[in-house]
């Protein structure tokens, strides 16, 4: 065993919080199962010209993902314990037999076995691949990869079965490797540094043939890959914690970096194809033109490249002896740890994957602008101009932060004790602001820039609702169509003001798409939710702590269940919750002006966020309350919206269903038209008695006034 029963358990929670946070990220991930195969997609991809697929669906013949690129295959089988498992022993490693070998079997003899063993029903992405492999192999050398990733480990005898398909399949097939990853070697890379957690960063660096140039304040060499690898694997994410970048997770650009260290001709050439690293440290010493000692060293600039080496070797694509023997990288040691040199060097050295635009945009009058409004708000709230800056800035005892902030980091926490600060991300800003402001299908367009499309980046942070602007957005439910004036999308600003909003404004926008966030549960959540419903109801049956279920059952079951099937809407619809919400607002206070957002922050259900910065618990409270008080505002909102979800999925059910990415369709703005028209048709039963509305009232009647 690599490592004790603890470390494996830390691993193994901080792996599942990666991949909750996965799966929190695409809502089309449906539950812990989709979410790991996203991630090992992710692992395992061969790069930005591969092509990298999730399978998938039914009849997959053991195969869960695969990356292609030329004549080379990666293809992988996850094996994980069923949800019921998992939620019964969340801090439980399970162990397979020879059963959990049973599906890569499968896939090895589908994938390269007699041509009649593929003639089963096969799902179309996966025959897609058998031909696709097949052809190849006709015309040149492949080299495939077949990985058994285990989210577990496999006992004796399922080693053993293992051991037994690995030798016979390579022997039968040329170029093949077969490979087991458990869950050992999937927790390694957040263990990393786990012994040298505190203490100095101090390590060695070879010189190539002793070529160096060394100056008062800096040095130049190529370095060998080996001792960067080992300073790695001994420090860990220590390494960087003045850069504000962080791993770019999933970068196909990494999978390029993994693919040039695999054949000893690229990695001759390693150096050439790299960027290399920028190393600023305290000290070094380079007195000896063999190697270079560094004191206090910190990478700003060469994360991918770290991380992807350590990929390489821990998917086996190269050993460090390899490393050793052929594989150089050009360092830039600096003598430098000045807060706004480390800051400037980050932005100007790093293009090896692309600086996010808005890390290039942190410059701008207007993020300077909202900086400055936001740190002299009071209490004050820091405006994160950049990915990772408030981890980053707070590391290291905080060293940095005032000196780049102004201000000691406790005056923008509301618990000293506590790392979480008043935080407010500007990316996360322009998706609530375009979301408030009714340009919901922006805010929730994966592949919008909001720092990159110069007419996007005006209306997220240089444009401000007057009245009008209001007036015209409350009264009309197809308002924005696209399709009316002359066609132009960005004629919908009419009615906006150039500036910058009231931080008060900005603060109601942004507790509106926090409380969304909390206010749905996760897909694991509302997935048990509706599955007690169904024991309730006698159509489930729940033993020893699991849903006695089968996925087939299981998935006809949700597919009927109201409880299921909305809390899937919202949870895939969270700008144009924002939206509706303050198309409700609009339509019963008029202007949401300035003064108005500040009361709604002071005597509504968001009171204390702009101390706190957390509306975690109230959001969780009001999905699950049978009483709501009158002044409740936001929780009363939601649910008055959320039950308008429901009718919404009764009606449009079938079409619904029958999409793949639902995503898709509820981000379109004659869907946001349609969801009004239907709030408005809810909005005049009188008859209604939730905990949202008492009965004898509309929902507008029953909204408190506001002074």
């Amino acid at each position: 065993m690599k490592y004790s029963s603890d470390e494996l358990q830390c691993g193994a929670e901080a792996l599942r919080t990666h991949i909750e946070a996965l799966r929190d990220e695409d809502p089309e991930l449906g539950d812990f199962h989709e979410a790991f195969e996203q991630y090992c997609v992710r692992k395992f991809s061969l790069g930005t010209t591969a092509s990298t697929v999730r399978v998938g669906g039914k009849n997959q013949k053991g195969i869960d993902f695969y990356s292609t690129r030329d004549a080379e295959y990666t293809i992988g089988q996850c094996k994980i314990p069923e949800v019921q498992w998992l939620t019964a022993n969340p801090n439980s490693v399970k162990s397979w037999g020879p059963q959990g070998v049973n599906d890569l079997r499968e896939a090895l003899r589908f994938l390269f076995g007699q041509p009649h063993e593929t003639q089963t029903q096969t799902n179309p992405i996966v025959a897609a691949l058998f031909a696709q492999l097949q052809q190849d192999r006709l015309q040149a050398q492949v080299q495939v990869t077949v990985f058994l990733v285990v989210y577990g480990m496999l006992n004796g005898k399922g080693k053993e079965d293992f051991e037994a398909v690995k030798s016979e399949w390579e022997q039968k097939v040329a170029n093949l490797k077969v490979e087991l990853y458990e869950l050992e070697d999937l927790v390694e890379e957040f263990l990393l540094g786990t012994s040298h957690s505190t203490g100095e960063i101090e390590f060695d660096l070879k010189v190539k043939d002793s070529k160096l140039l060394s100056m008062h304040d800096f040095c130049y060499f190529l370095a060998n890959a080996a001792d960067i690898h080992r300073a790695f694997v001994k420090f860990g994410w220590r390494l960087f914690n003045l850069n504000v970048r962080y791993e770019i997770k999933g970068s196909s650009v990494n999978g390029d970096i993994v693919e040039s260290l695999e054949h000893q001709k690229t990695r001759k050439r390693f150096h050439h194809y790299n960027n290399g690293l920028v190393i600023l440290v305290e000290n070094f010493n380079a007195k000896n033109p063999q190697v270079v000692k560094v004191k206090k060293a910190q990478i700003v600039n060469g994360l991918q490249t770290v991380k992807s080496i350590h990929n390489a070797v821990s998917s086996k694509k190269v050993t460090v002896q390899e490393l050793e023997a052929d594989c150089v990288v050009q360092v830039k040691v600096i003598r430098n740890d000045q807060p706004d040199f480390v800051d400037t060097v980050v932005e100007t050295t790093n293009n090896q994957n692309p600086m996010n635009p808005r890390n290039l945009k942190s410059h701008t009058r207007e993020q300077r602008i909202l900086q400055t409004t936001f740190k002299e708000y009071n209490p004050r709230w820091f405006y994160q101009l950049k990915e990772g800056q408030w981890n980053s800035l707070t590391e290291e005892d905080a060293r940095f932060f005032k000196p780049v902030v102004g201000y000691s980091v406790k005056e923008f926490k509301p618990d000293p004790h506590k790392k979480a600060g008043r935080v407010i991300d500007n990316e996360d800003l322009a998706k609530a602001w375009l979301a408030f402001l009714g340009f919901a299908d922006k805010a929730a367009d994966r592949v919008t820039h909001f720092f990159s499309e110069n007419d996007l980046y005006h209306l997220s942070f240089n444009r401000k609702p007057t009245a009008k602007h209001w007036e015209i957005f409350a009264s009309q439910t197809n308002f924005f169509d696209s399709s009316a004036a002359d066609g132009k999308e960005f004629t919908r600003w009419t009615e906006l003001a150039i500036g910058q909003a009231s931080p008060e404004e900005y603060f109601a926008a942004y507790a509106l798409m926090d409380f969304a966030k909390n206010y749905v549960p996760s897909p694991k959540q509302y997935r048990e939710l509706a599955l007690q419903e169904g024991v309730v109801d006698g159509a489930i049956e729940k033993s020893g702590g699991s849903f006695k279920v089968s996925a087939h059952e299981e998935e006809k079951f949700l597919s009927t269940s109201a409880t299921y099937q909305t809390w899937r809407l919202l949870a895939n619809m969270k700008e144009l919750l924002v939206e509706l919400a303050t198309h409700v607002l609009a339509r019963r206070y008029g202007n949401l002006s300035r003064e108005f957002c500040q009361s709604l922050l002071e005597t509504s259900d968001l009171r204390g966020y702009t101390k706190t910065a957390e509306l975690r618990d109230v959001a969780r409270a009001a999905a699950s309350a049978s009483d709501l008080p009158n002044d409740a505002v936001i929780a009363r909102l939601f649910g008055f919206i959320r039950f308008v979800a429901t009718q919404f999925w009764e009606e449009k059910h079938n079409t619904l269903l029958s999409t793949s990415r639902i995503r898709t369709i509820l981000i379109r703005r004659e869907v946001a038209a349609e969801f009004k028209k239907k709030i408005w048709e809810v909005e005049k039963r009188k008859t209604l008695d939730r905990a949202w509305k008492p009965e004898g009232v509309t929902f507008l009647e029953s909204l408190p006034d506001f002074k």
